[in-house]
């Protein structure tokens, strides 16, 4: 379980290796998105044991909202610039690497797949970012855009159609949520998680149906109604 001093390690990583190493893009897009992930990862358990406060009736939730809001700016103060770094030398990297003529064999296939998977992590853990509130959209962008990366490493692949599969969810689009994570069911069937999200998608589309039956329903009833008014 992550807690400051993670935190600080991962800092004092990419400080340490931006300095002495003077390292190339790849390893400076690792060290960043270690960082991120260590800040994030401190931020969930830190709001996590504050809601537990707030549901034993221990704070207020004048005091929650308060201590929430300082939460944030001590934990992700920096944070979304801090993945962007990440993703922005992960793409460089990248780039780099598919325009060099040296080691072609080896850059085309390996090298490539590898760069590819990194870049994809980064980008994908900055839609996590962008994900929460009202930013879902980009957050879907950024996850297609993970996606178009094919040569990355089939397990990210799978989280990748996990957290669109959300993010559809989020934004009502039961269809396509269910779509993406049987795809994600498919390249994981052993991860539980893939399986509970894509079952509560099919719960809200199921629900959802029949509410718009409902509504469909009653609108029927309405306009029989008032034609019968008019007529009587």
């Amino acid at each position: 379980m992550p807690r400051e001093y993670d935190v600080d390690f991962a800092s004092g990583v990419v400080n340490w290796v931006h300095s002495k190493l003077k390292p190339k893009n790849e390893h400076l897009a690792k060290a960043y998105q270690l960082k991120g992930s260590a800040e994030r990862a401190l931020y969930d358990v830190k709001k996590k044991e504050l809601l537990d406060k707030k549901t034993k009736g221990c704070i207020q939730q004048s005091e929650f909202e308060r201590e929430l809001t300082q939460l944030k700016s001590d934990c992700l103060k920096g944070n979304v610039k801090i993945r962007e770094q990440a993703v922005m030398h992960a793409w460089v990297a990248l780039c780099s690497a598919e325009l060099s003529k040296q080691n072609a064999v080896i850059t085309k296939e390996s090298k490539i797949a590898r760069l590819e998977t990194l870049a994809s992590l980064c980008v994908a853990d900055l839609a996590d970012v962008d994900g929460r509130g009202k930013k879902v959209q980009r957050a879907e962008h950024l996850l297609k855009q993970a996606l178009s990366l094919t040569h990355a490493d089939g397990s990210y692949r799978a989280l990748y159609h996990f957290k669109l599969g959300q993010v559809y969810r989020l934004q009502h689009r039961y269809a396509d949520a269910t779509n993406k994570l049987r795809r994600a069911t498919r390249i994981a069937p052993d991860c539980v998680t893939y399986w509970a999200e894509l079952a509560k998608a099919y719960a809200y589309a199921v629900t959802r149906k029949d509410q718009d039956e409902s509504r469909k329903k009653k609108h029927v009833i309405k306009t029989m109604k008032n034609t019968c008014l008019k007529h009587s």
